[in-house]
Parts: C-alpha cells; structure tokens; sequence
C-alpha cells in the first residue's frame, strides 16, 4: 500500500462519520471506492478511521493492489468482502500479559503442526491478530499435526499450556475450552508414548 498523506483526510473524515453510523467496513469502502478512482486512497481511509497505523497495515495479508487489481467499476461490495477475508479491516486487540502468552504459545502450535490448508491459516492469523485466542485455540485442537513436517509433541504441548491458560473463562466458550484441553492432553500423551516409543 503507498503512504497517503494529508489529501485524504476528507476520506478519512468520511470514513469515520459512515463507521460512526454503524455501516460496517465492507460499506464504507464500497460507498469510498464507487466515488473516487482512488480505491488505494478508499483502504486507507476506512483503516485509518478505524484506528490501524501504518505498521498495522502493512502487515496486514497481501498488499490490497493484490486484490483489488481484479474489480473494476460496480464490484466495490465485492471486492470489500475479499479485502474483508484477508483481514483489510481487521483490529487488533490489546493483550495483557496472560494472552499476549496464550498468543505466543498458539503461534509455537501453528508453527509445529507441519502446514495448515491456506483457508485455514488465514482465518487462525486473522483470529490471532484480533485476539481471538480461545476461538484460535479450538481450530487448531481440531487439527493433527501433518506428518512428517509436524512435530506432534511440540504441538500439543503449546496447545495444552495455551487451553491451561484460557480455561479459566467461565462461560460457553471456556466449557468449550475446557473439553479441547482434555483431548489435547490425551494427545500429547499419545505423542510422548510414540516418541519414546521411536526412540527405544
């Protein structure tokens, strides 16, 4: 993505008036890119009012020329939606301490599990980037690692100090938690006895 200086402060003004009045993203960048040419100048705009930094944004997926070089004049919306997908308008939220761990441990998962389908490993890095840890946390529970890159031990075991440490959420979602980590434990078991199986 260029650097957009000062002329688009008027998009950006735009911008945060539409997400103000509830229109989502998607919309807004829809309703930016239909009026101008400058559909770069419409993604930094709706960013920019959401509160991404320049940092944020270029470390963000593929870059949005990528992307949008495939629309041309009446597929806003559409294209809206596929910047949407590869995380455009995506948030981040600030961790404290305890998730900012969680986060590292499923990143250490997500990095033993051998490859994870392209689908998959977009939305994990999507939830990891919003903080979504315990949802990150179940997609990956439900998952092997894939052999023979996979280092099976290594996996579960972030993915059961990761569910220790998000299991304390009394709720729906922490009952989820709660019974992933169970199966995480039994595999990581499993893995050792393999492991030491191999190595006799």
């Amino acid at each position: 993505m260029a650097d957009h200086g000062g002329g688009d402060r008027v998009l950006v003004a735009v911008a945060g008036d539409r997400l103000r009045e509830g229109v989502p993203p998607v919309g807004v960048f829809a309703e930016l890119a239909a009026r101008t040419e400058d559909w770069d100048g419409a993604v930094w705009a709706v960013c920019l009012a959401l509160g991404l930094s320049a940092p944020d944004l270029r470390g963000l997926g593929p870059d949005s020329h990528e992307i949008y070089s495939e629309f041309g004049p009446g597929e806003e919306d559409l294209c809206g939606k596929v910047l949407e997908i590869h995380g455009v308008f995506d948030v981040p939220r600030l961790l404290d301490e305890r998730e900012t761990e969680v986060q590292r441990l499923l990143r250490s998962a997500f990095g033993a599990s051998g490859g994870i389908a392209t689908g998959r490993a977009l939305s994990l890095a999507r939830n990891l980037f919003k903080g979504e840890l315990a949802t990150a946390f179940l997609s990956l529970t439900r998952k092997k690692p894939r052999a023979p890159r996979g280092r099976p031990v290594d996996f579960w075991n972030a993915l059961c100090a990761a569910g220790a440490l998000l299991e304390t959420v009394d709720d729906d979602e922490g009952r989820l938690v709660r019974e992933a980590l169970g199966l995480c434990r039994q595999n990581l078991a499993d893995a050792l006895a393999t492991a030491n199986g191999q190595a006799c």
